[in-house]
């Protein structure tokens, strides 16, 4: 479906191309990093904590056994940072780009390999099972169970390959103490947050010129919320700016976590998809009532009461209230007009 949508979703900046280099790195601590370029300097991105009480003369070495100093440029959340490679240095880089397979590959693949330099330059591999996943990071452990994870390697890039592509889809960032288990934090959410210092543009934003893209999601009044979903969807794309789907990626993030978005929880973890498939969330709670007179004559009241929702940091944009009354001499006729009359108070909010 994303690609349907935009095939370019998946964003980032000119430090993007097929094949990344890992460099070894030497401050306080000893690990590795990628080589990033903008605007024709050279960057290294590395944990924070194998740099942390540095901030010039940092050794970087290449795959040709090419030395360089580097200076600590800046340090981020989520212990990350920046290397500023020296102006005299003989390092090029070049530009690389995340897959455009990227999410597909990382929603199919369970293996994978981690390549490091060691302080010799040398290039080294191993392969890695995925042993869990959430939406910023995986778990990983070696397939030989005789190999172990070793200081050293933290910063170590991690690929998948999926249908014949070697996808970069990490960085190792840390490790556990017995050595056979490591943590790796997924490269989209690196460079999101690094955004900063790389002037990013979401190519969502840049180049995506298409109706803003709506998740719509209704609470159950049992299953008669099912109708209003339905035609709620259809009315807003046939007559409205906003294209709208109530089958988006992160569905069920969405369903799970929908009271604590309402509730507008700060410390929700948003699922990358999430950001990159929608542009905002309509999210409401449907009640049906039913009144009947002497006469059996049926009224049915639908009300809906909902939110409009920025998907990037889940805020809240605006709140609505809709009401539709229909009349009829058996409920289920009633409710078709109620429901009508509810969509016709709806039509014109989303032009």
């Amino acid at each position: 479906m994303k690609q349907q949508l935009c095939a370019p979703l998946l964003f980032f900046f000119s430090c993007f191309l097929f094949a990344q280099e890992t460099v070894f790195v030497k401050s306080t601590e000893i690990g590795n990093g990628i080589i990033c370029e903008r605007a024709g300097e050279c960057f290294v991105i590395t944990p924070a904590h194998v740099v942390s009480e540095s901030v010039s003369d940092i050794l970087v070495r290449s795959a040709n056994r090419i030395n360089n100093t580097a200076n600590l440029i800046d340090a981020y959340e989520a212990d990350l940072a920046i290397l500023g490679i020296t102006k005299s240095s003989s390092t090029t880089c070049k530009s690389w780009d995340i897959s455009d397979q990227f999410d597909r590959a990382i929603d199919n693949v369970s293996s994978g390999f981690v390549e490091y330099l060691d302080e010799f330059g040398a290039s080294n591999m191993v392969h890695v099972n995925i042993t869990s996943k959430d939406q910023t990071s995986f778990i990983i452990i070696p397939q030989n169970a005789n190999i172990g994870f070793r200081k050293g390697m933290s910063g170590s890039s991690f690929y998948i390959n999926y249908q014949g592509e070697k996808i970069l889809a990490g960085m190792l960032m840390s490790m556990e103490d017995d050595s056979k288990q490591a943590f790796v934090y997924q490269i989209d959410d690196i460079m999101r947050t690094l955004a900063s210092f790389f002037d990013v543009k979401r190519q969502v934003e840049t180049t995506y010129n298409g109706p803003k893209r709506l998740g719509v999601m209704l609470l159950k009044d049992n299953n008669r919320y099912v109708e209003v979903n339905n035609k709620l969807v259809t009315n807003i794309n046939k007559g409205t700016s906003y294209k709208a789907y109530d089958k988006f990626a992160e569905n069920d993030y969405v369903e799970k976590e929908f009271d604590n978005i309402v509730l507008g929880r700060s410390d929700l973890v948003i699922p990358s998809k999430l950001r990159k498939e929608l542009d905002q969330l309509f999210l409401g709670n449907v009640i049906f009532e039913t009144e009947t007179n002497r006469k059996n004559m049926h009224t049915v009241y639908v009300r809906l009461n909902a939110s409009l929702y920025l998907t990037n940091n889940l805020n809240v944009i605006d709140s609505y209230s809709f009401m539709g009354k229909g009349l009829g001499f058996d409920e289920k006729t009633a409710e078709k007009q109620a429901i009508k009359s509810l969509l016709t108070n709806m039509e014109n909010q989303f032009k």
